[in-house]
């Protein structure tokens, strides 16, 4: 109906979630801070740039593929020493083996992105290797990189957990 107003809570004005407020005077909408009238009033600000929420999403699944999961399941064979030293019931055990195969799938992710920027030029004229998401782009060298880093990092100091000698195993394999 003309005239009407967003109406109140209480005694005061309510406050459209745009944070926009009709004025008492003219009952038509002003965000708070408006220019005077006549004045054009700057763009709204985006709090992100649009689309960037998708960006990331898509950058972190070509940096997971990148780091080749499939190939996690190898290092599976760390429980094998569980069940050859009788110790698959063992809390402490079994800790320590999950934690040893997590190092594992970290470094060789680690291994798998350093490789794969090592070898971009040649990955771009593979009919197959050119689909991975370093070759294509989907995931810079720099953020390649910088994954393998904290991956390498991190799995150094969680093998640090276990013992010296595995930390230079996982040292190792990073070499």
């Amino acid at each position: 109906a003309p005239g009407r107003t967003a109406g109140t809570i209480g005694d005061r004005p309510r406050v459209e979630q745009s944070g926009v407020q009709p004025t008492e005077q003219s009952g038509q909408f002003v965000h708070p801070g408006s220019p005077p009238e006549g004045m054009t009033p700057a763009p709204p600000v985006p709090l992100t740039a649009p689309g960037r929420q998708e960006q990331l999403l898509r950058t972190g699944e070509a940096l997971l593929r990148a780091m080749r999961p499939l190939q996690w399941t190898k290092n599976g064979l760390v429980f094998a020493a569980l069940i050859f030293d009788q110790k698959f019931t063992d809390a402490g055990a079994i800790g320590i083996a999950i934690v040893a195969a997590l190092c594992f799938c970290l470094v060789s992710s680690a291994s798998y992105l350093i490789n794969d920027v090592r070898d971009i030029e040649r990955d771009q004229r593979h009919p197959r290797k050119r689909f991975r998401p370093i070759a294509t782009g989907e995931v810079t060298v720099q953020q390649a990189l910088i994954a393998a880093g904290v991956l390498s990092l991190a799995a150094l100091v969680l093998g640090s957990l276990i013992r010296l000698e595995f930390t230079l195993v996982l040292i190792g394999y990073l070499l």
